[in-house]
């Protein structure tokens, strides 16, 4: 049975820092000894991190937001490895602007 990529979620590292960190975790498969994730932004390079159990973290570049995430895993033991899952997708939207400020200006004169 191959592993199903059952979360996928986002979390603003520090807002200054910039980062996103991605947290995937998924159902595990009994005989597996490790598990391959790839993943990428749009069209762009595909990345692989690895794990040996759910969840594993990594982290997205800044110019992530707006674009979109895929990612789909698949498990390994003893150096081979299993079919990919089906790719989960979702948007990086980018966090809320901080630093909001007002100013109230009156006049007289319409």
């Amino acid at each position: 049975m191959q592993p199903i990529l059952i979360l996928l979620a986002l979390f603003p590292a520090l807002a200054s820092a910039g980062q996103w960190t991605v947290r995937a975790t998924w159902d595990p498969v009994a005989a597996a000894d490790g598990y391959r994730i790839q993943w990428w932004l749009d069209a762009g390079p595909k990345q692989i991190v690895s794990a040996t159990q759910p969840p594993i973290e990594w982290q997205l570049p800044a110019d992530a937001g707006g674009k979109r995430l895929a990612a789909r895993i698949r498990s390994c033991a003893g150096g081979q490895c299993g079919a990919w899952s089906d790719t989960r997708t979702m948007t990086v939207v980018p966090p809320a602007p901080t630093g909001l400020r007002l100013e109230l200006i009156w006049s007289t004169q319409p």
